[in-house]
């Protein structure tokens, strides 16, 4: 299952590159991209990550108070949308929030406000999140018990 992290920012982007080194050993069927890491040098960036949005099944953006008003986390936001849904393909978008604990009203101005997200990198929020994925996932989804057992194992690791 791929799964874009969309970042702008620095912290935006320390949060997106956790997420990549985390998903895939929680959830094993994942294959996360993020463009500070998967664009190989001389690779045309705008394909790739055009590319990267159109085959996602599910988009995690880093939203934090300096970034939300970004024109690349609000472009890929649409496009992870639009883009998939126009095809009837359903598609996820899940905003993270972070920094700021007055983001729920800065969110508020922004077209993400659409989607439902979390407020927090808590380990209940970030587990949620996870678990979402692998509904997602159908036939590669992870059992209950499994998933559970894999999070709680990794996650005092990542924290």
């Amino acid at each position: 299952m791929k799964i874009f992290l969309s970042w702008s920012g620095d912290l935006s982007r320390h949060m997106a590159e956790c997420f990549r080194r985390f998903l895939p050993l929680v959830l094993q069927y994942t294959e996360p991209f993020i463009s500070s890491h998967d664009i190989a040098s001389g690779e045309n960036w705008n394909n790739a990550i055009n590319g990267e949005l159109n085959d996602a099944e599910i988009g995690i953006l880093f939203v934090t108070s300096e970034n939300i008003n970004s024109n690349w986390l609000n472009f890929e936001a649409g496009a992870l949308f639009s883009w998939k849904n126009k095809d009837e393909q359903q598609s996820k978008v899940i905003p993270v929030m972070a920094d700021s604990e007055d983001i729920t009203s800065v969110l508020s101005g922004s077209p993400l406000k659409q989607f439902q997200g979390t407020k927090s990198l808590s380990e209940d929020n970030v587990k949620s999140i996870f678990d979402s994925i692998n509904k997602q996932a159908g036939s590669n989804s992870l059992a209950d018990a499994t998933f559970q057992s894999t999070f709680d194992q990794w996650w005092p690791k990542i924290n």
